[in-house]
């Protein structure tokens, strides 16, 4: 099957798309899990009990938990309990460590979350910059 060059442009238009898409997924995975941030929370979490701190937390929290997270597998119910503005979304058939093989699941519900908390305070941002 021969490709028409009519076609070209377009497809090296799609394939741009597709570049910038692969860039900006890559770009926003490496900057929510750099190992060596995962390494410092989880020497923290190891020696520390942070939970008397949960109490203090002020701004609206998503905890995403993983449905199958044999690991900590009911830490999430006890967090939203702790945090006052907070709300536990479960991730169907999601393990422990869920966000780190579904980079783009996490984006959609990360971005979905911070339009939810724009929507419901438009002019928080705004009073911010005063």
């Amino acid at each position: 099957m021969k490709r028409r060059f009519a076609e070209l442009p377009q497809q090296i238009a799609q394939l741009r798309s597709l570049t910038f898409l692969r860039i900006l997924r890559s770009t926003i995975h490496n900057s929510l899990f750099r190992r060596q941030h995962l390494i410092e929370g989880a020497k923290i979490a190891l020696k520390e009990d942070l939970r008397p701190w949960l109490k203090d937390i002020k701004s609206p929290c998503l905890v995403l938990w993983g449905e199958r997270d044999y690991f900590t597998p009911v830490v999430g119910y006890g967090l939203v309990e702790v945090i006052a503005d907070s709300k536990l979304q479960i991730i169907s058939h999601g393990y422990h460590e869920w966000c780190m093989m579904q980079p783009e699941k996490l984006a959609a519900i990360t971005f979905d979350f911070l339009e939810q908390i724009k929507s419901s305070t438009p002019n928080s941002y705004e009073a911010s910059k005063t």
